[in-house]
């Protein structure tokens, strides 16, 4: 299609080939701006990636847009113009945030193969320009002919797919390829299997008992109403008190806690010296939204009923429809969603019920994720996501937390939840704790510092409080992060981006540390067994008061950008040495290690292995009882 394309502008004439091609050029730099929300980020504090972005798309659609016109001269310096473009395009998207920013990266390569083909072509005898539209196309056709005869079934295809350029020949063809228009194609690993029925493909909702194997899995799923039963609270109060301490993107092996070079956390260092360690503990889920609201139901993401809400450019969260609702020059960035409808209780309304007093001092920094508005506050008595006085940040989160825990009833147990945000948005200067110097790396340290300290002041309130219970405190993260060579989560299911740290300090817990495979899933049926609550059913969490067994955890991650174009959906089961990951977006499936924190390198599927046959069966099956798609609605 491209070679078609660019040929054609080398028969037209040379001022409507550039009238032509700088409307192009326009048209496709709005489509990528657009597509990777540069629009949306012309305001607020991303401003200046924003306006990248935006320059970015447009210089270079403008660019690749009016590239012909170098290829009509037929020249060896026009040439070797256009094969330089496509080699900087080539080193731009190896070296510009890596791992971020998908479309960006299609585009760039999209583009470097444009340039190449015309360098190819403009470097070639002096042949008619038909000639030269005959020659490109078939070009075209000669590098897509390995992926036709690339049977569907091969064990090497995941590892085509997983490269770069490859991948994008056979996005580009699969496209071409689905015939019903469903995003899936029957060829090629599309993985479609109604080739001409557009409401049954991998992404169609698995619809039970129907009949139809509606998302091309395992077959019609059987009708499993899941049962329900109201548990009565007991009418003995809770032995214990409980503390649950969050830090927002907060790596462990960034942490004095688990061995850092840098005592990052002198303060929960020290605590942790009476608290039974986790060296494998894992997030449910890649964002903030996402993994909180699955931690404090004990339950995997897919199975929660979100509500679609929308972020707009000033990080205000909007209901459908949103448009009514925008402000005079604001724009929608992404679509998240949050858990206003779902009828499971929380952690914090199952220990309300039980006669336990909740609180809850969180700061969700800009976002609104956190906010009583929109439904985090589900169970507490008192909820505080506002400082008084305009104060933020971790200082204003822990002047809070101590203020409310002095006003704790003395004789009745209370459940305390306290999260700081700090470490998700490093940059300001602490003089209270080192300073390690600038850069991502530096900065990020510097901010676990002082939400270390904060954090600190809150475990100091607690022990001077006089209570005849026992304390029970946990101590986590929401996810990990990226670090280097830039800061971002919510984009992969790597170990640096879900591991986190978990740490227990309670009766029943021992000091020390436990290689036992965990996920935040657990926190809530750990704080209902040390509450002595009897659990609701369905829960996929365990008490980790409970023996160890083997078992195989979970991880999911979605993306929705602009009004709810699904860019991202990704799921990972892993045992504590291998993991599986299906991009169901990509159509890929790879196999990782996990002794590292690193980003692991993506390996095929292998056949014929018991261990990793277990972690792909799991992830079908989840696929299957959950319908497969995260379940939105208004």
């Amino acid at each position: 299609m491209t070679g078609i394309g660019w040929g054609l502008f080398l028969v037209l004439p040379a001022r409507v080939a550039a009238v032509l091609g700088a409307l192009v050029g326009l048209a496709a730099g709005h489509l990528l701006a657009d597509s990777l929300g540069a629009y949306a980020r012309l305001h607020g504090p991303h401003r200046t990636l924003g306006w990248i972005a935006f320059g970015g798309a447009f210089l270079g659609g403008m660019v690749l847009g009016l590239a012909p016109l170098a290829a009509r001269r037929r020249s060896r310096p026009a040439a070797l113009g256009l094969a330089a473009g496509a080699a900087l395009l080539i080193v731009a998207d190896r070296v510009l945030y890596p791992g971020l920013y998908p479309v960006a990266h299609e585009a760039l390569r999209a583009a470097a193969f444009s340039l190449a083909l015309l360098a190819a072509t403009t470097h070639a005898p002096r042949l008619p320009a038909r000639a030269r539209v005959v020659g490109a196309s078939f070009t075209l056709v000669l590098a897509a002919l390995p992926l036709f005869l690339l049977d569907e079934r091969s064990p090497s295809l995941p590892t085509l797919v997983a490269r770069p350029w490859v991948g994008l020949a056979l996005k580009t063809e699969r496209t071409l390829l689905d015939f019903d228009g469903d995003g899936y194609s029957s060829f090629l690993g599309g993985g479609d299997c109604a080739p001409f029925n557009a409401k049954i493909s991998p992404g169609a909702t698995e619809i039970p008992g129907n009949g139809i194997d509606d998302n091309c899995l395992l077959g019609d799923a059987p009708d499993e109403a899941a049962a329900t039963r109201e548990v009565p609270p007991p009418a003995v109060p809770s032995p214990v008190n409980v503390v649950l301490i969050t830090l927002d993107a907060t790596r462990p092996d960034h942490t004095g806690m688990y061995g850092y070079r840098r005592d990052t956390t002198p303060t929960l260092t020290r605590w942790s010296g009476h608290a039974l360690r986790y060296d494998h503990a894992y997030a449910a889920g890649a964002w903030t939204s996402i993994s909180i609201s699955s931690m404090l139901r004990g339950i995997y993401p897919r199975r929660i009923q979100w509500t679609r809400l929308f972020e707009t450019d000033a990080f205000r969260l909007l209901r459908n429809p949103p448009v009514p609702q925008l402000r005079s020059g604001e724009r929608i960035r992404l679509m998240f969603g949050l858990p206003l409808a779902d009828p499971r209780p929380t952690l914090a309304e199952w220990l309300h019920r039980r006669g336990m007093t909740t609180v809850a001092v969180v700061d969700g920094g800009y976002t609104q994720f956190l906010s009583a508005k929109f439904g985090m506050g589900k169970g507490f008595d008192r909820f505080v996501d506002e400082f008084p006085d305009g104060g933020h940040g971790d200082k204003a989160v822990a002047d809070e937390a101590v203020r409310s825990i002095a006003t704790l009833p003395p004789n009745r147990p209370f459940f305390l939840w306290v999260h700081f945000f700090g470490p998700h948005e490093a940059g300001e200067r602490h003089p209270e704790v080192p300073d390690y110097g600038s850069g991502n790396d530096n900065e990020y340290d510097h901010a676990i510092a002082f939400a270390d300290l904060q954090a600190g002041r809150v475990l100091e309130a607690l022990r001077a409080r006089q209570d005849s219970r026992p304390l029970a405190i946990l101590v986590s993260a929401d996810h990990g992060e990226h670090v280097e060579p830039a800061r971002y989560h919510g984009t992969d299911l790597f170990e640096c981006s879900i591991r986190v740290p978990l740490l227990i300090e309670a009766p029943g817990f021992p000091p020390g540390h436990s290689d036992r495979l965990v996920s935040l899933v657990d926190v809530m049926p750990t704080v209902l067994g040390l509450t002595r609550t009897p659990p609701p059913p369905g829960l996929d969490g365990v008490d980790l008061a409970t023996p160890d067994e083997p078992r195989v955890l979970i991880a999911e991650n979605w993306r929705y950008e602009g009004p709810g174009n699904l860019q991202l959906d990704q799921l990972a089961a892993f045992d504590g040495t291998r993991k599986v990951v299906i991009d169901r977006t990509a159509h890929v499936q790879r196999l990782e290690g996990q002794d590292v924190l690193d980003q692991p390198s993506a390996l095929p599927i292998p056949e014929g292995n018991p261990a990793v046959d277990r972690l792909l069966g799991t992830l079908l099956r989840h696929l299957e009882q959950t319908g497969g798609n995260p379940r939105m609605a208004d």
